[in-house]
């Protein structure tokens, strides 16, 4: 799946193109928009975005597992050096086992902690225009038919800018909401 970011003037548009994106059959699950208003958003009928999709807590979580996990079997393997027991095969894989799961959890739990505060890339950047009213949405399609949908919303509303995470946003402090 590859995330678009439509940004769009105003409401009356922000609903045409959803109806247009159900048209071209994506699922309402798959739209999300963020405003200002967000009880204009329940107004409108269309899908608001969660802290899940404007965040970088679904990403810093994984990357928490994905550190934690061998540090946790780094510092279990550690530790039972340290400690010098007459240790049995069984409880040293035992320990290694129980430790990378506690680093597990530990590094998902503490990077999630930080990546509810990071928007998302893209969010960062369109922020002041939501800020002055503009809608922002967030559209999951199937990566194959990325060119076909940009191409549609571009044909029917040439106001509205089409953006998408580049490689460049990557590498930016902001993270990449995924919800």
């Amino acid at each position: 799946m590859q995330r678009l970011y439509f940004l769009v003037p105003d409401a009356s548009t922000t609903v045409n193109i959803a109806n247009e994106l159900e048209a071209l059959e994506l699922k309402k699950n798959d739209v999300h928009v963020l405003a200002q208003d967000h009880a204009k958003l329940k107004e409108m009928g269309v899908n608001r975005a969660t802290f899940l999709q404007t965040s970088d807590v679904i990403n810093a979580t994984k990357r928490g597992l994905i550190w934690g996990t061998p540090l946790g079997i780094i510092l279990g393997a550690i530790a039972a050096i340290l400690l010098d027991f007459d240790w049995s095969w069984t409880g040293i894989v035992v320990l290694l086992i129980c430790s990378g799961l506690a680093g597990a959890v530990l590094g998902s739990w503490a990077s999630s902690m930080i990546g509810v505060s990071v928007l998302d890339v893209k969010v960062q950047d369109y922020n002041d225009d939501i800020r002055r009213g503009a809608y922002l949405m967030l559209v999951d399609v199937p990566e194959q038919r990325e060119h076909e949908i940009s191409a549609a919303i571009s044909r029917h509303h040439p106001d509205v800018v089409i953006d998408k995470i580049t490689a460049q946003d990557k590498d930016k402090v902001g993270g990449e909401g995924r919800g």
